[in-house]
C-alpha cells in the first residue's frame, strides 16, 4: 500500500514506541492522544505512531497539533487494523512496543505501569480495559455487563492470565520478542479477525507468559456496550469468524469456552453432558426462544434493572448471537 509518513526527527533515547491504528475516527483518536500527553513517564522518552488505515476523514490533521512526545504519521491503504499495527511496528524505533487501540483513553501512570511490569524476559503485559462513567451510565447493560471486572481491580495487582485474554487494545512487548514471534497475523480474513487470541496462542506455544496488570488501566469507549443489540451484532460476527479461527487451530475448540458447547454434536466422541449442554444451547438458541427472551429484556430493564434474571438474559443472548454467528460460518466453510 502508499505509505506516507510525517515526523520530526527522532531522539535517540526513545525506548518505548506506543502504536496506535486508526480508522475515521478522529476525535476518538484525540482523546487517545491527549491522554498519552498526560503520561508520567517521561514523554521524550517514548514516540507515538498513528497508523491511518486510508481513512476519509481528515485524521492527518493531528501533525498540526502540538504534542510533548514524537508523533510519527503512517498512511497505508485500507488493510485493517492488523496490518496498520505490523506496519507501526516495523517503522518503530523504540525497544519496547505499546499497542493501543484509537477508542481507549489512559490514567496518567499507565505507560509507567505497564512498563515496570515487562522486567522479566519471554513476558507479554496486557493493560485493564474498564469503561468510561458516560457509557456506564448509558445502559443498563452496560452497567451489569462491566460490574464484575470491576471486582477484580481490588483483590490483585498483578497476575497470570491465559492467551485466551490476550487482547490488542493496550498490549505491551519487546520489539524483539513481537518480530520473532510473526507479528500479529490475521487468521480469519474477517472482522472481528481474533489476531489477539490468535498473537497470544502463538506466544503461549513459544513459552511466553501473559500477564495482565490491574494498575495500568485505561477507559476503553466501546459504543456498542451502550445498546445490548449492537453488542449481540458484534458477538455474532465474533463466531462466524471464529469458525475459521478453529478451523486454523482445531485444538482450541476446547479452550475457548466460548465455542465449548456450540458446535454440531460429535455422537462418538461427546461425553453425554456435552451432549446434553449442546442440545439446551440449540434450543436456547432457535428462533422461537431467542424472540422471548429478547422480548423480556425492555420490561425487566424497566421492572427489575437489578435483577439477576435480566444478567442471565443478557448472557443467554449473547450466547445466542455468538452460536447463531459460529454455525453460520461453519456451514459457510462447509461450502
Amino acid at each position: 500500500g502508499g505509505k506516507t509518513t510525517m515526523s520530526t526527527q527522532i531522539p535517540t533515547q526513545i525506548t518505548v514506541s506506543v502504536i496506535i491504528p486508526t480508522y475515521n475516527r478522529k476525535d476518538s483518536l484525540l482523546r487517545t492522544l491527549e491522554s498519552l500527553a498526560r503520561q508520567t513517564y517521561p514523554a521524550e522518552r517514548f514516540e507515538v505512531i498513528v497508523v491511518d488505515d486510508g481513512g476519509t476523514d481528515g485524521t492527518e490533521s493531528i501533525t498540526e497539533q502540538d504534542f510533548p512526545f514524537t508523533l510519527r504519521y503512517l498512511r497505508q491503504e485500507n488493510q485493517g487494523a492488523t496490518a496498520a499495527r505490523n506496519c507501526g511496528a516495523l517503522q518503530s524505533s523504540g525497544e519496547f512496543l505499546v499497542f493501543v487501540d484509537d477508542d481507549i483513553r489512559l490514567q496518567p501512570e499507565t505507560l509507567k505501569h505497564l512498563f515496570e511490569a515487562l522486567n522479566s524476559p519471554r513476558t507479554i503485559v496486557l493493560g485493564h480495559l474498564i469503561p468510561p462513567e458516560t457509557i456506564l451510565g448509558s445502559s443498563v447493560f452496560a452497567r451489569l455487563h462491566t460490574q464484575d471486572s470491576a471486582r477484580i481491580i481490588a483483590e490483585t495487582e498483578s497476575e497470570p492470565v491465559s492467551f485466551q485474554e490476550c487482547m490488542t487494545g493496550l498490549l505491551c512487548v519487546r520489539r524483539n520478542d513481537f518480530l520473532a514471534l510473526g507479528m500479529f497475523q490475521d487468521p480469519t480474513g474477517g472482522w472481528p479477525n481474533w489476531d489477539d487470541v490468535d498473537f497470544g496462542y502463538r506466544a503461549h506455544q513459544a513459552g511466553y507468559q501473559l500477564v495482565r496488570v490491574y494498575s495500568a488501566i485505561a477507559e476503553h469507549w466501546d459504543y456498542a456496550l451502550a445498546d445490548w443489540r449492537k453488542a449481540c451484532q458484534r458477538w455474532q460476527k465474533a463466531g462466524y469468524s471464529g469458525a475459521k479461527l478453529l478451523e486454523r487451530y482445531p485444538v482450541l475448540a476446547n479452550d475457548i469456552s466460548m465455542f465449548y458447547d456450540k458446535g454440531p454434536i460429535n455422537w462418538k466422541e461427546d461425553n453425554l453432558s456435552l451432549i446434553l449442554r449442546k442440545l439446551a444451547r440449540q434450543m436456547a438458541s432457535s428462533g422461537p426462544v431467542m424472540w422471548a427472551m429478547e422480548s423480556l429484556v425492555p420490561v425487566l430493564e424497566r421492572r427489575a434493572p437489578d435483577s439477576v434474571v435480566l444478567r442471565l438474559l443478557y448472557r443467554w443472548i449473547v450466547s445466542g448471537y455468538i452460536y447463531r454467528g459460529y454455525r453460520a460460518g461453519l456451514r459457510d466453510l462447509e461450502r
